[in-house]
């Protein structure tokens, strides 16, 4: 049996009161709360050390799905691509777990309702879902697709993800009257380790754009198209295309004409209206090019409902459901975890690593040593510069500095500083340049001291030496300062 949208019907057992549930290394699995074509999903329970649990929903494979490679990458591939999308309106990859054959994708649980069921329930009520709840929800779920979208990979670089499954069985509206994302099994990313087999179609037909539907490479535009559908839907509430089965279904969506919304919703206003037929665009190159865009255009064209308008609806429209899962909630979180901690748990490995919060000081303590290391390879820099640029200014002044070569003078005297020949300058040129040619930074810095000769007496009756010019040149070509013209 399927829902009016093509959305298996799920199943929900009740938890058993006097069942603690079965135990998946930290993790126990309860009750089944829905239930398609791959999986089955369950409520259940994280336990942590000191008493720690949270509820959480657990994805299961199907057993007869286990021993197919395919389905096996499929089902990881969408835990990995999940996994990359960190956004409020996108559920989270809590964890994805092996124990023995089975596969179990751990996510958060959000208590609220898919769209799907929203819709079949406000159908059977006979009541339109009011255009700006709607808006409300499709913008929330525009909001996650982009952010997928624009998720990187660990190198910084751009995933090129898209969902490529977009319908109301996969957006999720919380009691919070906050909408998100779900379900990635058969999203596309580059470098993604499966592909497509050559033929095969991935998604429901209904809410394919063309493009996929001809083979062609889909992009993002293919999920703005599909959230186009959804919103047609939600303000017509009805389906666009009514069957989803065989070629008919294919030829209604390639060629069937797509009508505006407001003729079978009269409060649709013309802008909304205009906004939809653009995202439906069977040309891409026509249609609204990003989520971001076609979000931002229903914002300005209907005001979206506040949250607490969106979960006071929900809660009208779903609430025997949604109270049947509060008291299964209610239910596990009062459970006395009686002698948990001792009982033997199989064997299981975590493909995304642990989700304990244990590693917190280590990572706050690497972060320490990261910002110290950081702090001293700046100041090596920062001193290599200084060391340098002194270098220069001892270099422009005529003066070496006193690490580099130096001539040693007659025996018992100091060593006299050798500076490279300038033929331009001239004798009455001065050793040091004004204050007015340094930079303001040399003149606030203190210069590095410049060796001076000793002072020495010239003997009584000797030649006086001659000081024009007060240098000689040696054997190095260097220009060497005569000692007694320097007093």
């Amino acid at each position: 049996m399927t829902e009016d949208h093509g959305e298996p019907a799920a199943t929900v057992a009740p938890a058993d009161p006097g069942s603690k549930g079965r135990v998946v290394g930290r993790y126990r699995i309860h009750g089944v709360i829905g239930s398609g074509g791959m999986a089955s999903v369950h409520l259940g329970r994280l336990r942590g050390d000191a008493g720690f649990s949270r509820v959480v929903a657990i994805k299961c494979l199907h057993a007869s799905f286990t021993t197919d490679p395919s389905f096996v990458e499929m089902f990881m591939d969408e835990a990995r691509l999940a996994a990359r999308i960190r956004h409020a309106n996108v559920v989270s990859t809590l964890d994805v777990v092996a124990s023995g054959n089975e596969l179990f994708h751990v996510i958060d649980y959000v208590h609220g309702e898919t769209v799907s069921k929203l819709l079949s329930a406000a159908r059977k009520a006979g009541e339109h879902v009011p255009v700006d709840v709607a808006v409300r929800i499709v913008c929330d779920a525009l909001y996650g697709l982009h952010a997928a979208h624009e998720a990187t990979d660990e190198q910084g670089q751009s995933m090129g993800l898209v969902h490529r499954d977009v319908s109301p069985q996969n957006l999720m509206v919380g009691v919070d009257g906050v909408t998100r994302v779900l379900d990635f099994g058969v999203a596309k990313a580059r470098g993604q380790s499966r592909t497509t087999d050559a033929g095969r179609v991935k998604g429901k037909i209904g809410y394919m754009a063309p493009e996929q539907l001809y083979g062609e490479k889909a992009d993002r535009r293919a999920d703005v198209y599909a959230a186009g559908v959804v919103l047609w839907e939600m303000l017509a509430g009805k389906r666009l295309f009514e069957g989803e089965e065989g070629g008919d279904a294919l030829a209604l969506v390639l060629t069937a004409p797509i009508w505006r919304p407001s003729i079978h919703h009269g409060d649709v206003p013309e802008d909304l209206d205009a906004i939809v037929l653009r995202a439906l665009e069977r040309d891409r190159a026509k249609r609204l090019s990003t989520a971001q865009d076609m979000a931002d255009s229903l914002v300005t064209a209907v005001a979206p409902a506040a949250p607490s308008k969106v979960a006071a609806w929900v809660k009208r429209v779903a609430g025997s459901a949604i109270e049947q899962r509060a008291r299964m909630m209610a239910s596990l979180e009062g459970e006395a975890d009686d002698g948990a901690s001792d009982e033997p748990r199989p064997a299981f490995r975590s493909l995304l690593g642990d989700t304990t919060t244990s590693s917190m000081a280590v990572t706050q303590a690497k972060r320490a040593r990261s910002r110290w290391s950081r702090a001293l390879a700046l100041f090596a820099v920062v001193a290599l510069l200084s060391m340098a640029f002194l270098v220069w200014v001892g270099r422009q002044d005529g003066v070496a500095p006193p690490s580099l070569e130096t001539s040693a003078g007659p025996s018992g005297s100091a060593p006299s500083p050798v500076v490279p020949v300038e033929p331009e300058r001239t004798a009455s040129a001065s050793v040091l340049p004004a204050p007015s040619a340094l930079p303001p930074a040399v003149l606030s810095s203190p210069s590095p001291p410049i060796p001076r000769p000793p002072r020495t007496t010239v003997a009584p009756g000797a030649a006086k030496p001659s000081c024009d010019p007060p240098w000689e040149i040696d054997e190095k070509g260097h220009r060497r300062y005569k000692r007694e013209c320097l007093r």
